[in-house]
């Protein structure tokens, strides 16, 4: 399971980069991944995986808690607790990571796509007196 966090995490990491840096038409392509994302069964799938890797990762922080009170009942942690402690932790780490970054990339994308509406209907510029056109920021 550990090897599939990994990817899960590197996959989500290079969905990001694509979002934020415009390289050809990768980006444009991610777009389109992330729109085909929300129509149909797409939203109840992340819905559904997302409530399901947060249930696994609060049972592995309460698993490390409850390693943790047993160590300070008995004033020491046999080797197979910190074995057991370690792979807990690990494996919440690699979900914990995933889950927030997803938030990001969600966030990156509602954020491109508000701009270039925003460039579409205003017609752009720079209204609020900031030195940087922050649609350029964003790769558009």
């Amino acid at each position: 399971m550990i090897q599939l966090l990994f990817l899960v995490l590197f996959a989500e990491g290079a969905a990001a980069l694509l979002l934020m840096v415009k390289i050809g038409p990768l980006r444009e392509l991610a777009m389109r991944g992330v729109e085909q994302a929300k129509d149909g069964k797409g939203p109840a799938a992340v819905k559904t995986l997302a409530c399901t890797l947060l249930v696994i990762f609060m049972s592995s922080v309460a698993s490390i808690l409850r390693i943790q009170n047993r160590g300070i009942k008995l004033g020491t942690v046999s080797p197979m607790d910190q074995v057991l402690w370690r792979t807990h932790l690990l494996e919440a780490s690699l979900i914990g990571i995933p889950l927030s970054s997803s938030s990001l990339t969600i966030f990156i994308f509602f954020t491109s796509t508000w701009w270039n509406l925003y460039n579409c209907t205003v017609g752009g510029g720079n209204d609020w007196g900031l030195g940087v056109d922050l649609v350029d920021f964003f790769g558009n």
